[in-house]
């Protein structure tokens, strides 16, 4: 777990294009690293994100 958190710590953005997404936790744990998060707003993700990522369409 100790590589995971040393990539979180070193990137500065966490993209996640997802058609079809759950909750998302790679992204929350993303987040919880102080990345910024660009996701697909599908799957209802913008109830754990609100103000906290960019939300993009899926198929742009």
């Amino acid at each position: 777990m100790v590589e995971i958190d040393e990539l979180y710590r070193e990137s500065k953005v966490f993209a996640m294009p997802s058609l079809f997404e759950g909750t998302g936790l790679s992204a929350l744990d993303a987040l919880n690293h102080h990345c910024n998060i660009l996701i697909t707003n599908r799957g209802g993700v913008d109830n754990y994100f609100d103000e906290n990522a960019y939300f993009v369409e899926p198929t742009s």
